[in-house]
């Protein structure tokens, strides 16, 4: 279960590093799907069935616990570095920083 908010920063190449406990429930290959012009949610992958393939996006973790933010989901929005992460029990809420002044 994801609970909780962070003020987080994507890297260079539009990561973000997640601890070790998020990992694991996480899986190595997480599920993130848009939702709306204003946030991302990443989901386990065991919850892969519940989705249709066309609307999801999934990448692996890598071995420095890094998921890599496809830059299709990153287009169109004004402050690409700076996010918020909110666990929402079943899944993580990704949002952007639309003031670029932090939450």
């Amino acid at each position: 279960m994801f609970h909780g908010k962070e003020d987080r920063m994507l890297d260079e190449k539009g990561r973000i590093s997640f601890n070790r406990r998020v990992r694991e429930e996480l899986g190595n290959m997480p599920l993130i799907t848009k939702r709306g012009k204003k946030a991302l949610l990443i989901f386990p992958e065991q919850k892969k069935d519940e989705f249709k393939p066309y609307q999801i996006w999934i990448d692996k973790v890598d071995k420095q616990g890094r998921l890599r933010i496809p830059s299709k989901l990153l287009s169109g929005f004004f402050n690409k570095k700076r996010i918020i992460l909110l666990g929402k029990g079943d899944h993580i809420e990704l949002r952007f920083d639309q003031t670029g002044m932090g939450v």
